[in-house]
């Protein structure tokens, strides 16, 4: 749980020694990974006799559960079948969640405040900063997948003004497209692939390629925020099913971008299915400690959580994918590898690949014979609590609809009342009323990103790059 949520409740009094963000370290997070390797293989695809209902493990959410949340999901659709009905429904989805106003703060979107509150209880960027001086220099590479606009590349330029990102996203013509106006694209370069489709079905390998032979082994953050518009059509219960593919390559892809240490922050949803268990227990095997994290920024009715992955676990970072380091016979490299993380990394990349490739002509069902017992143990606590949330709220929203339409939004649901302005000054990022010269050019002067090879400034000529969030 955020711990947010609890700091800046409006409360008859103030409890001063309540001011830090921390989270549940006991059972919110997995970091039991010293001893695991990879299991064997075991890769099942989907038959066209299988239903979306009949794909979630029984061991990975209670089934009560799972049944009640399915409907309250495939209810919401009939709202959204009119342009009235949708617009009630977007009300009651708005007057249900208590930190709806939060707004953007400086950012474009809500996703840059996400990040901010991500960040402020992970520390995800290493910065750290106060609210006198809310921002941090010093060399910081990192970057985003699926993630057009760019608000997670905007929040990041605004905490690190001297960073250097890389981003890829689709680029097909109709998508979202990167936001030039609001990104400072000397210190950010767009990455379409050779196919110049943006897409990471087909490009993960040339990017990591690129990235590490501009940047070495410099990579300390990876951000991931794929979806698809599940919207239309009454899909919402496909989400977890349909995201599964472009996940897997976002994980592909800072496993095989990061530096020794660095973090990894991921947006997942409902994590119930055989394959998003085997994506999140490979993401275990290689980070100190993974999360899966609900920010309050985050609307509660939603599945949408942030799996969280500090700490990435390699002391030595191969050159080519392809090379197999556990043959290194180097005895300085070989002193400061640590064998098992490097041939976990090795097999988790090679078996991934070798499933996206399966996808162009069949659904995966899993790739792993047996998980862990403490590791499911660990996916079902964080799964039901996720339920139960979805649930409670949904719950509310439906009321909401069924109430009298002479009813005023005050008289039809009862929120709890917090300090949205605390919630800010606990991320250290600008309230909203603030105006922000994001990157005054005198203040960071001196501070450009030199010495990488084959980089083009600004990226001009670049076109059609779009956002991740809404479809890939």
């Amino acid at each position: 749980m955020d711990p947010t949520k609890d700091l800046i409740l409006v409360k008859s009094s103030f409890n001063t020694n309540s001011s830090e963000l921390k989270v549940n370290t006991d059972s919110d997070r997995f970091s039991d990974n010293e001893s695991m390797k990879v299991p064997s293989s075991n890769i099942i695809t989907i038959n066209q006799n299988m239903t979306i209902e009949s794909l979630f493990d029984e061991n990975l959410v209670d089934k009560k559960l799972f049944i009640e949340l399915d409907k309250i999901k495939k209810s919401y659709g009939e709202y959204r079948q009119s342009t009235d009905t949708s617009r009630i429904f977007s009300q009651a989805r708005k007057l249900t969640n208590p930190f709806e106003n939060l707004g953007f703060s400086v950012f474009m979107d809500r996703a840059g405040v996400k990040m901010a509150n991500c960040d402020a209880v992970f520390d995800l960027t290493d910065s750290q900063t106060t609210l006198r001086l809310m921002r941090q220099g010093g060399k910081f590479i990192f970057v985003t997948l699926a993630e057009a606009p760019g608000a997670f590349v905007q929040y990041i330029q605004w905490r690190r003004p001297t960073s250097f990102g890389y981003g890829m996203s689709l680029a097909t013509p109709g998508e979202i497209q990167w936001s030039k106006k609001n990104i400072n694209m000397e210190r950010f370069s767009i990455q379409n692939g050779p196919d110049n489709t943006g897409n990471l079905y087909t490009n993960t390998d040339w990017l990591i390629e690129d990235i590490m032979e501009k940047e070495g082994d410099n990579v300390v953050f990876v951000a991931a925020d794929g979806g698809f518009d599940v919207s239309k059509g009454n899909k919402f219960h496909l989400q977890e099913h349909l995201s599964n593919r472009l996940i897997m390559m976002e994980i592909y892809g800072a496993i095989g971008l990061l530096r020794a240490g660095g973090n990894f922050c991921c947006k997942v949803f409902d994590t119930v299915m055989p394959m998003m268990r085997d994506l999140i227990f490979c993401c275990s095997l290689l980070f100190r400690e993974v999360w899966l994290f609900k920010p309050i920024s985050s609307r509660p009715a939603n599945s949408e959580r942030y799996m969280i992955c500090k700490g990435f676990l390699l002391k030595y970072k191969i050159d080519k994918l392809s090379k197999d380091a556990i043959d290194v016979t180097d005895t300085e490299v070989m002193n400061i590898i640590d064998k098992t993380k490097i041939a976990n990394r090795i097999k988790i990349l090679t078996l991934l690949k070798n499933v996206n490739q399966l996808y162009e002509t069949k659904d995966v069902l899993q790739i792993f014979d047996k998980i862990p017992k403490k590791f499911i143990k660990w996916l079902k606590q964080q799964n039901n609590q996720s339920f139960r949330r979805q649930i409670d709220v949904g719950k509310k929203i439906i009321e909401y609809l069924s109430f009298s339409e002479e009813l005023e939004p005050s008289e039809k649901i009862d929120v709890v009342s917090y300090n949205l302005s605390k919630a800010f000054l606990l991320w250290r990022i600008p309230d909203n009323k603030v105006k922000d010269d994001y990157f005054p050019k005198a203040r960071y002067r001196g501070t450009s990103h030199k010495g990488s090879k084959g980089r083009s400034k600004g990226q001009k000529g670049r076109k059609k790059t779009y956002r991740g969030r809404r479809s890939h």
